[in-house]
């Protein structure tokens, strides 16, 4: 797939599903998700890494649910763009 197209595949699943999603999250759910998914997480992440794989995790969630097999990749240098805008809890 192009670049253009598979920037606006995640731009449509940002901004009408993941937005929505992200905001009923809590602090809570983010320490859940580093407990439950530790194995493919680096001990030393700092909070904010931690927060960052939080939403790629989730975006990347989004994508899949489409039938796209986009890497993980993909999805973390699309949230690097999105994460200067981006509001952590």
């Amino acid at each position: 797939m192009k670049i253009e197209k598979k920037k606006n595949v995640y731009d449509f699943c940002y901004n009408f599903h993941y937005s929505r999603e992200i905001v009923r999250y809590t602090e809570d759910d983010v320490i859940e998700f580093k407990n439950k998914y530790s194995y493919f997480l680096s001990p030393e992440l700092t909070k904010q890494e931690i927060y960052f794989e939080f939403t790629c995790f989730h975006l990347h969630k989004w994508i899949r649910r489409l039938g796209l097999k986009f890497t993980t990749n993909d999805t973390r240098e699309y949230m690097k763009e999105k994460w200067g805008e981006f509001q952590v809890f």
